[in-house]
C-alpha cells in the first residue's frame, strides 16, 4: 500500500542504483483522503483530546514519513495554528493528540489541516471546541499523602457530558 506524498523513483540493478534523470524533478505523487474525524465536538479547551483521523494512504510507521497536523481559525479572534501531535497511524486511521487551545477558542470551530510528506490533504474537516469547560469544583480530603495513598474524591461541575472512570485521570499536585 502506498503512502501519500510525492517521491521520488530509486531504481536498482543488480550493479546498483540507477541515477534517475535531473530533469525528473516533480516526482510521483501519490494521493490520501481524509474523510473523518472523530470526536469532532465537544473537544476539551485544555487540550490533550485524542482525534482519530479516518482516510487512506496514511503512513503505517511515522517514524518514516513526516505528519504535520494544525487546527485554526480565521477568527475573529483568530485562533492557531494549534499542532496535533501525531501519537500512531495505520493505513487507514491517523491518531493525534491536541495541545491547550486557549479560553479564546471556546465554542469556536477550527479548520484541520493535515499535510504529509510535503503533501497537504484538501478535504476539508473540522472540530470544535466545548462552549464552557467542566470544572473540578472540589476534592475532598483538602490535603492528601501519596506516600500513605490517601484516597481523594473530586466532583466536577454538574452537566459533565461523557462518562469518567478513575483510568482516565492523571493527578498532578503541586505547592501553595
Amino acid at each position: 500500500m502506498p503512502v501519500c506524498g510525492t517521491w521520488k523513483p530509486e531504481i536498482y540493478s543488480a550493479l546498483g542504483l540507477i541515477p534517475v534523470a535531473s530533469s525528473f524533478t516533480d516526482g510521483i505523487a501519490v494521493d490520501c483522503t481524509a474523510t473523518q474525524i472523530a470526536p469532532s465536538v465537544d473537544l476539551n479547551v485544555l487540550g490533550y483530546d485524542n482525534l482519530t483521523i479516518t482516510g487512506t494512504n496514511f503512513p503505517k510507521v511515522l517514524a518514516t514519513s513526516t505528519v504535520d497536523i494544525e487546527l485554526s481559525s480565521q477568527g475573529p479572534p483568530a485562533i492557531g495554528p494549534i499542532k496535533c501531535q501525531a501519537q500512531s497511524s495505520s493505513s487507514t486511521q491517523l491518531i493525534c493528540q491536541t495541545r491547550p487551545f486557549g479560553v479564546s477558542a471556546l465554542d469556536k470551530t477550527l479548520d484541520v489541516k493535515i499535510t504529509i510528506n510535503a503533501l497537504v490533504i484538501t478535504q476539508s474537516l473540522t472540530v470544535k471546541i466545548k462552549a464552557v469547560n467542566k470544572d473540578i469544583t472540589s476534592m475532598a480530603p483538602a490535603t492528601a499523602s501519596p506516600v500513605l495513598k490517601t484516597p481523594v474524591i473530586f466532583t466536577i461541575m454538574s452537566g459533565f457530558p461523557f462518562p469518567i472512570v478513575k483510568e482516565d485521570f492523571t493527578v498532578n499536585m503541586t505547592l501553595k
